[in-house]
């Protein structure tokens, strides 16, 4: 339970939280927010960023969310990587018409009816794995050929889809967003991720094994 809202903050973290059944985490006019490590289950939301710029949101697991899984909302030079989106009742993600140069990447988009929604102004998308995309990587670098596309008002292809989600670390670049002195390495969110898909195995397994 409980549900996390920043108001006009600067400089703060959020990690390593547990929320299930709550609105979720709510982002409102604030600066160079850390949301990294964190575990939202069924909530009304997943992250809000709502005019909010220069912040962090990494490795959070989003499952269920009864709306979107991460939105953003005249927020702008954001970094979103290392996230898995899980069965999001509206996009996975929604970027609205005054978001704009945010980079999203190395994210797992999994079961959502619609994966995505941008609005937005050059907004950059690489690197991710979108479970509804099937396509042809003919020289077999983890990449598919053909870019993917995702539904709004900006009407761009987003390059480099990973043909699964063991090839998330495939192109892995090296981001220096604007508020930060050191670089981020993204090695850590790969081990995070293929922890999740592990554990989603074994739990089907025992699933199957009960039913036998």
């Amino acid at each position: 339970m409980g549900q996390i809202v920043l108001l006009n903050c600067v400089n703060i973290a959020i990690t390593n939280q547990s929320l299930c059944n709550s609105y979720g985490v709510t982002i409102l006019f604030c600066t160079q927010i850390n949301v990294t490590y964190n575990s939202l289950l069924c909530t009304y939301r997943g992250i809000q960023l709502l005019n909010s710029n220069e912040c962090l949101l990494r490795e959070n697991i989003v499952n269920t969310s009864k709306n979107e899984g991460i939105i953003l909302r005249s927020s702008s030079v954001n970094l979103i990587s290392d996230n898995i989106i899980v069965n999001s009742t509206d996009p996975g993600k929604f970027i609205d018409s005054l978001s704009s140069n945010n980079i999203i990447c190395f994210y797992a988009f999994l079961s959502n009816p619609v994966q995505g929604y941008d609005d937005g102004t050059n907004n950059s998308f690489y690197c991710n794995y979108w479970d509804d995309w099937i396509a042809i990587d003919n020289n077999n670098d983890g990449i598919i050929d053909s870019a993917y596309q995702i539904p709004g008002e900006a009407q761009n292809s987003y390059s480099f889809p990973c043909i699964n989600i063991f090839f998330l670390c495939s192109c892995s670049p090296t981001i220096i967003p604007p508020f930060s002195e050191e670089p981020l390495y993204f090695l850590e969110g790969i081990l995070f991720l293929l922890i999740f898909i592990l554990l989603i195995i074994l739990l089907n397994y025992r699933s199957r094994k009960k039913l036998v």
